[in-house]
């Protein structure tokens, strides 16, 4: 119950008191009183726990380099593998080093019963002697990350200096349609 106080004519109540308790300086901490110190919320406990040094400062580095990865991991897992694999405006040569793929060209023709992936381009020989063409390998991406590689036979054709050979393919359609496509000599 709350004490009772008078001061002149009205009277007042006192709900709480308070005492500040210094520690005492001969006999120092005692040990043994913060071995059984209960703390009195979760947050009071954190407090003891950070000035322990029981929570370690973590490196920023570490966050963002694991940040970092895993967003790469995610672009590389989602497709972007195909932008480094899927460069079809780089000039493909041969082991000669002399036959190239100049530019090639694809599209879906779906004129007939079923629809057709077309295929046309051309390889020149930038050599000073004729040149043997090798097989063609054509590499279809689907966008749920299945390759589909087809090889165009050349025949074994000669291609003479600074020639040049045309080449077109008609392909089957992958069903889980195109995202990607290469042309490449086959090795």
């Amino acid at each position: 119950m709350a004490a009772q106080a008078t001061f002149g004519k009205a009277t007042d109540y006192i709900d709480a008191e308070y005492e500040t308790v210094l520690p005492d300086t001969k006999t120092g901490p005692s040990s043994a009183a913060e071995l059984n110190f209960a703390p009195r919320s979760h947050i009071e406990s954190l407090r003891r726990q950070s000035m322990a040094g029981q929570v370690g400062k973590r490196s920023p580095f570490g966050f963002w380099a694991c940040a970092l990865s895993l967003a790469a991991l995610a672009f590389w897992i989602s497709g972007g593998s195909a932008i480094f694999s899927g460069m079809s405006d780089v000039p493909h040569t041969s082991g000669s080093g002399h036959i190239r793929i100049a530019g090639w060209d694809s599209r879906i023709d779906s004129t007939g019963t079923n629809p057709t992936l077309l295929v046309d381009g051309q390889i020149v020989n930038d050599g000073p002697a004729d040149a043997t063409l090798p097989a063609l390998e054509i590499a279809v991406f689907s966008p749920n990350g299945a390759i589909t590689r087809y090889k165009l036979g050349t025949g074994e054709a000669s291609i003479a200096q600074r020639g040049t050979f045309p080449f077109s393919g008609r392909l089957h359609l992958p069903k889980d349609g195109i995202e990607t496509i290469t042309v490449s000599f086959a090795q």
